[in-house]
């Protein structure tokens, strides 16, 4: 994991990373958290492999841009089938209530239990970028599970609202600035005139 973690470093044009099945466990994967904020990875799977709960803090603390290189690029995480407890899901979940990147994630297959739900629910609901949270497999109640999907149906729907309001927002601005050429353009043609008149004044004399 070493030696990936290195190449990764150097590899800008890099998207997607699936390091899945790998037998990767905590000191491999703190390795991986290391080099990703100088990375452009932005869709990252790591499911079936044995992480453990206290390297996501790590995790949690490096895309919340907290590591002193920044935050990541990641948009996308699998950690399904990874072994995780409550406690490494509360890293995660803590991370992603004011996260404004991350779109997906899947947690499928855990250990997590209807213990954290309460407090699970409170940090989602905070977060308005999430669409996609994958949690099946886990003890959690169908009641749970219900409020996580409107909480993504909510995102979707702001999401799309708001792109409306983005291309008004390009508009008016592609609208000033039409304005400021024509402007731009008045005053280069009044100066020629100008120059014109003044070439006319001297050839007369």
């Amino acid at each position: 994991m070493i030696l990936l973690s290195q190449a990764l470093a150097s590899a800008p044009n890099l998207k997607e990373l699936d390091v899945s099945l790998n037998e990767i466990g905590p000191n491999g994967f703190r390795h991986l958290c290391d080099v990703l904020p100088v990375t452009n990875i932005e869709t990252l799977v790591c499911n079936k492999n044995f992480l453990g709960d206290e390297i996501l803090q790590v995790f949690a603390t490096v895309i919340c841009g907290e590591a002193g290189t920044g935050a990541t690029k990641i948009r996308r995480f699998d950690f399904s089938s990874c072994k995780l407890n409550d406690s490494g899901l509360f890293f995660l979940i803590n991370a992603l209530q004011n996260n404004k990147l991350v779109s997906q994630i899947k947690l499928a297959d855990n250990f997590f239990s209807e213990s954290v739900e309460a407090l699970m629910l409170e940090k989602l609901n905070k977060n308005t970028t999430l669409i996609d949270i994958g949690l099946l497999g886990n003890r959690f109640s169908h009641s749970c599970l219900a409020k996580i999907k409107k909480i993504a149906q909510r995102n979707v729907k702001m999401i799309e609202e708001q792109e409306p309001n983005k291309l008004k927002a390009e508009i008016y601005r592609l609208r000033y600035e039409h304005q400021k050429l024509e402007q731009a353009k008045n005053m280069l043609k009044q100066q020629k005139s100008e120059i014109e008149k003044v070439k006319k004044l001297k050839s007369d004399l």
